[in-house]
C-alpha cells in the first residue's frame, strides 16, 4: 500500500527570509517543510476526522509563511455542520480567497473556478474535500491535475472516529477515498481528538493507538496534529515526530 512521500525539504538561508520565518512562527515551521515547493493540498478522510480544522490552520500558516494569494475551497457537501464555512469571514479578514457554493437538498455542489486556480502557479490552493468516498467523489473530475508533482494530498485520521479504530477499517476507508477521488497518493496525518474534551490521556491513548497500527500496515505518519492546549505535552511523548500545533476555529455556542 503506497501511503506517501517521507522525504521533505526545508532549507535555512543565513540572513534570509526562511530564518526569520522560522523565528516568528517557531510553532508551525512543519508548514514550511509540508510546502516542499507545492502549491496545492488537498485534505481527505473519514466524516468528523478534523480534516476542515486542519485545512483552516493550514491555509493561515501558508498567508503568513509565503506572502502569496491562498485560496481555500470548501467542497464539504456530506453534512450540515463543522464546515469550515462557518468562519469565513475570518479567513477572508486573513487575506484568504474563500470560495464555496450553497449546497440544494442532497445535491452536491463543487465550487466554482477550482481548475482555474490549481492551474495559477502564483497561487496556494487548499481544498478541504467531504467525509468518507461521498465527499471525495467530486474531486474525480479534477484527477489529472491532482496527480501532478506540484499537489500533497493528505488523510487524515482520528482514532476517536468509528471508522478509524483498527488498521482494516483505516485501509479500507483510504482504498475507498482514493478510488473515488482518483488520487494515487495520500500522506498521513494522526489527529487524535474529541474536540474541546480532548484531555491528555485522550489524545495520547490514540497517537499510541495510531501509531501501532500504521506501524502494522508497514506506513508511517507524516505528521501529528495536537490542539493547541496540549502541544508542549504532546511533543514530549512524540520525538522525532512532525508536530502540528492545531487551534481550534469552528466553535458552536451550545457545544
Amino acid at each position: 500500500m503506497e501511503c506517501g512521500v517521507r522525504e521533505f525539504f526545508f532549507k535555512v538561508k543565513d540572513g534570509g527570509k526562511h530564518i526569520m520565518l522560522k523565528k516568528k512562527f517557531n510553532d508551525i515551521s512543519h508548514y514550511s517543510e509540508m510546502m516542499d515547493g507545492k502549491r496545492v493540498f488537498v485534505y481527505i478522510g473519514e466524516s468528523g476526522s478534523g480534516k476542515s480544522e486542519l485545512a483552516i490552520n493550514a491555509a493561515m500558516s501558508f498567508v503568513e509563511l509565503t506572502g502569496k494569494e491562498v485560496h481555500f475551497f470548501d467542497m464539504d457537501q456530506t453534512k450540515p455542520l463543522f464546515r469550515s464555512r462557518e468562519v469565513k469571514e475570518l479567513m477572508m479578514e486573513k487575506g484568504i480567497k474563500f470560495h464555496c457554493m450553497e449546497q440544494f437538498q442532497e445535491t452536491p455542489i463543487v465550487p466554482h473556478a477550482v481548475n482555474e486556480m490549481i492551474m495559477n502557479k502564483d497561487n496556494i490552493v487548499v481544498l478541504d474535500v467531504g467525509g468518507n468516498s461521498t465527499g471525495a467523489i467530486s474531486l474525480g473530475q479534477f484527477s489529472h491535475i491532482l496527480n501532478m508533482d506540484n499537489v500533497k494530498t493528505f488523510f487524515v485520521i482520528n482514532y476517536f472516529r468509528p471508522f478509524s479504530r483498527d488498521k482494516n477499517s483505516i485501509i479500507a476507508t483510504i482504498d475507498q477515498i482514493k478510488n473515488a477521488s482518483k488520487i494515487r497518493k495520500v500522506e498521513l496525518i494522526c489527529n487524535p481528538n474529541v474536540g474541546k474534551s480532548t484531555i491528555f490521556e485522550f489524545f495520547k491513548e490514540g497517537y499510541e493507538k495510531t501509531d501501532s497500527m500504521l506501524y502494522e500496515m508497514g506506513c508511517e505518519m507524516d505528521y501529528l496534529a495536537v490542539p493547541e492546549w496540549l502541544y508542549k505535552e504532546a511533543e514530549k511523548i512524540a520525538p522525532g515526530k512532525k508536530v502540528l500545533k492545531i487551534k481550534q476555529f469552528i466553535e458552536y455556542a451550545w457545544i
